[in-house]
């Protein structure tokens, strides 16, 4: 049986030989231009392509290393005879040394000396290898070939005991052979070729990258003789050896993964499921080996592989894990509606009572709800058990959605609930009162949302937020009073001035700033109204400067990055006046990039002379003040006011505005929200613009891949071995920087965009609006205030009016009914008067007898006169 044995070179070896070959590098670089700063700077730069692929060679090194412990391990097992096969081993080659000694007293007995040199060197060689005790076919092959060129030049000899071996042509290349393979199956250093030899300008850089191409080359060859190995040991082999083989690899796959070495688990099972795929079911090995890519963030690598599991495996057990990966990694992309179908995908196909099923809904959960799905939020959240371990955060959730969904109601009910449970955290109580109080300030509940916002300590961790909800609340509270009635916004400006005293770095004080600018309007204080718009108004200016400072510094480090890129390549084609007009580029960007990065650090900036602006304000408003005391001859208070401008002089004259820093001025001491949301929105651009090109690149070397395994295919189909060679090379190549790739594109969305509460533009135009407006407003609050006084009294004046129409219309109808009653009673009075008269009349002219005499004075009618018959 012809078997191979592969020796293992160790990781101090092989750390060794690189230190060897830095220094060999050193030692025969070439002195190039003689320019000494341009040689150090090219051996700085070799210097670290060789750590570089050093670093980049280790997985690679770990990984065959381990596959030939394996094939080693292999034919140990089909090997029975071993001790045989080992004394034959040796035994041969004491045979060859006997033979080797006896051609060399043969050969000195004809009086030819010209291989005594060769055969003394073999003679060590099999010395060397029998003192070694490792059986080494390769070194065996070597010898082998070696004794076959001293008996071919023995019979030359015979025929002709004058010639020269040195000068014969055949035997002297043979030799030189045989010396260049026992170095490289013995070890040893090869006799360097002169560069002058070849190229005169020759430097360490091409002496490197010759010294890459072949140690990648070595790689290559080595690991296609393990293919060849494996292929035929699986031919060969009977099924009871070919599933040992897969044992032990699984075995090792396993181990490496246990132990976390996942770039090792990794390859170890691709190489598994390659080549053992015919064997037996193998979707713990897709699993795994998909699982490796994950922790190692090759996501787009373990999605892949995942899905490729799903739709191969449809009965495999870690489907539900696989769905679950896939979604983590849809979130971890800020794909939320992926994550959403994923779930719906699972949900089909998984058991209700998977565990896995719990976590991806709660992660669906989470991802409606940043994907501003509130329906689709609440009715994941409804299907939530109350025994989940994912309950609580679930409700809280539900409670965002709730009020995202303009639910206000229902958010308030399960927060109650929430804040009601024992044994949580005080930290989650006081958020949870947070978003209740804001809830109820939405609903126009005013003093219900400053009662919660009672509840909440003065140590909780967002009391900016807190203090900027009593503010909002008490401006509103008074806001919405009767236009006559009193309004006291001392409250709010209290709570608003406590957070600009205190949390002068809280996003909400540019917020703060404004509504404090508006009360004072209200109070009718322009000037205290306009600083603070002032001040809002400002920072959008600054904002700018700051915009336009981050466009400068990513051009001049993109200009610093390219003459990075020529220096390189300077170094490479030994272009010593590029590498100097590249380097003077660099140094004369150098210090104007220090300035920008440093920038916000200057001590030479605009609060200062601000300050001194205010301090100068009191001064004149002391000297008016002292005037008007010496106007009193109150002698003490002037002398106070003296005392009080003397300090602030000297607070002046401490401050030293004329001088300049070195790093410039610092606009943004003054205004630092407008710095923190441009640099925040200016660092979130990037991230984006980083996420797009890695994808692109990512795509594009894929493209490139797929048309490479094209072009491998028909190399092999058309037996050009070295085309394939160099195809695979290539491929293998692109295949490492996809990895790369894969791992930035997955570290660039773990950049989270950062968000601001500062929300600059809408105060800074707020600020602008308010300057504008402030006097104005006042004028037209005082004008409404006078038109409504105006409407008050003409309210009153027509209700006077019709009271005093419906007094007259009353009047009139007295009036009236009076003279109705006069006019009665005079009509009764002339009636009774006639009555009396016509009385006397009768009484005077006419004898009245009884019974004439009227019976009934009461009335005006003439007596009843009886008639006697």
């Amino acid at each position: 049986m012809n078997v191979k044995f592969f020796r293992l070179v160790s990781f101090n070896t092989l750390v060794f030989l690189f230190q060897f070959f830095t220094n060999s590098l050193v030692a025969q670089s070439n002195p190039g231009t003689g320019n000494p700063e341009f040689n150090a700077a090219l051996q700085r730069y070799v210097d670290n392509l060789m750590v570089k692929f050093g670093q980049e060679s280790i997985d690679d090194e770990r990984f065959i290393v381990q596959q030939i412990r394996m094939v080693n391990d292999e034919i140990r097992s089909r090997v029975t005879n071993y001790k045989e096969i080992r004394n034959t081993y040796f035994d041969r080659l004491d045979t060859r040394l006997q033979e080797i000694q006896a051609l060399q007293t043969r050969l000195s007995a004809m009086g030819n000396h010209s291989l005594d040199g060769f055969i003394s060197e073999l003679e060590s060689k099999i010395e060397q290898t029998k003192d070694s005790g490792v059986i080494d076919f390769k070194r065996q092959k070597v010898i082998e070939d070696a004794i076959q060129l001293l008996f071919i030049a023995e019979e030359i000899i015979q025929l002709d005991p004058n010639a020269s071996m040195n000068q014969n042509p055949k035997i002297s290349q043979g030799m030189k052979e045989s010396r260049s393979k026992f170095v490289q199956s013995f070890g040893g250093k090869v006799a360097a070729k002169s560069a002058t030899d070849s190229d005169a300008d020759a430097t360490i850089f091409d002496l490197y990258k010759e010294w890459k191409l072949t140690e990648r080359l070595k790689y290559q060859v080595r690991w296609t003789d393990l293919q060849i190995i494996k292929n035929r040991m699986l031919k060969n082999g009977t099924q009871v050896d070919a599933l040992r083989m897969l044992n032990r690899e699984l075995e090792k796959a396993a181990e490496a993964y246990n132990y976390s070495m996942f770039d090792l688990a990794e390859r170890s099972f691709d190489e598994i499921f390659k080549r053992y795929k015919n064997i037996g079911v193998l979707d713990d090995c897709l699993y795994y080996q998909a699982e490796s890519n994950y922790f190692l963030s090759r996501y787009s690598t373990a999605k892949k592989l995942y899905r490729n599991l799903i739709e191969n495996y449809s009965s495999s057990p870690f489907i539900p894990y696989s769905y679950k990966r896939m979604m983590y990694i849809e979130y971890h992309s800020q794909n939320y509606n992926s994550v959403i179908d994923l779930f719906r995908q699972m949900q089909i196909i998984v058991s209700t009572t998977d565990p896995n099923l719990d976590e991806a809904r709660f992660l669906t959960v989470v991802s409606s709800l940043k994907a501003g799905l509130y329906q689709e939020t609440i009715d994941h959240c409804l299907e939530t058990n109350n025994t989940s371990t994912y309950f609580l955060n679930t409700q809280l959730i539900l409670a965002e959605a709730y009020a995202g969904s303009h639910n206000l109601n229902q958010a308030e009910i399960i927060l109650n609930k929430l804040t009601d449970l024992p044994d949580q955290s005080p930290e989650l109580r006081f958020k949870l009162l947070l978003k209740l109080g804001y809830i109820n300030y939405e609903q126009g509940e005013y003093f219900k949302a400053i009662e919660t916002f009672n509840l909440i300590p003065s140590n909780f961790s967002e009391m900016d937020k807190v203090l900027i909800g009593y503010a909002w609340s008490f401006y509103k509270i008074e806001i919405n009073k009767p236009i006559m009635d009193l309004k006291d916004f001392s409250t709010a400006r209290k709570h608003l001035e406590l957070l600009l005293d205190v949390y002068y770095t809280s996003d909400y004080y540019l917020e703060a700033k404004t509504l404090l600018g508006y009360i004072y309007q209200l109070e009718e204080k322009p000037l205290a109204a306009i600083d603070q718009f002032d001040y809002a108004f400002r920072s959008k200016a600054v904002k700018q400067i700051s915009d336009d400072m981050n466009t400068e510094q990513v051009k001049l480090l993109e200009i610093s990055n390219t003459a990075d890129k020529v220096m390189n390549k300077a170094l490479e084609e030994k272009n010593t006046q590029t590498y100097e007009r590249a380097k003077a580029v660099k140094e004369k960007i150098r210090i104007p990039i220090r300035n920008l990065a440093f920038a916000d650090l200057s001590s030479s900036g605009i609060a200062t002379s601000s300050e001194v602006k205010k301090l100068k304000a009191q001064l004149d408003e002391l000297e008016r003040l002292k005037s008007i005391a010496k106007q009193q001859e109150n002698s003490e208070l002037v002398k106070r006011i003296e005392r009080m401008q003397l300090r602030i002089y000297r607070a002046i004259n401490e401050s030293d505005i004329s001088s300049d820093s070195e790093i410039g001025i610092n606009y943004f001491d003054e205004h630092p929200f407008a710095r923190r949301q441009s640099v925040v929105e200016n660092e979130n651009a990037k991230i984006q613009a980083m996420r797009q090109d890695v994808k692109n690149q990512r795509l594009e070397l894929v493209r490139k891949m797929s048309a490479l395994d094209v072009q491998i295919l028909n190399a092999k189909n058309q037996r050009d071995y070295k085309k394939q060679i160099q195809l695979e090379l290539s491929y293998n190549r692109y295949d490492d920087i996809l990895k790369k790739l894969d791992f930035m594109e997955t570290q660039t969305f773990g950049l989270s965009l950062r968000q601001t509460n500062i929300d600059l533009d809408r105060w800074s135009d707020y600020g602008a609006f308010g300057m504008a407006n402030v006097n104005f407003a006042i004028r037209n609050q005082k004008n409404k205030e006078i038109e409504y006084m105006n409407k008050q009294i003409e309210e009153i004046n027509t209700f006077l009016e019709n009271r005093k129409a419906n007094i007259k219309h009353t009047l009139k109808l007295i009036e009236d009914e009076i003279t109705l009653m006069t006019r009665k009673v005079r009509e009764q009075e002339r009636l009774r008067e006639r009555e009396e008269l016509t009385r006397q009349f009768e009484e005077s002219y006419f004898d009245t007898h009884d019974t004439e005499q009227n019976q009934n004075p009461d009335t005006t009618l003439p007596p009843d006169i009886e008639i006697e018959e």
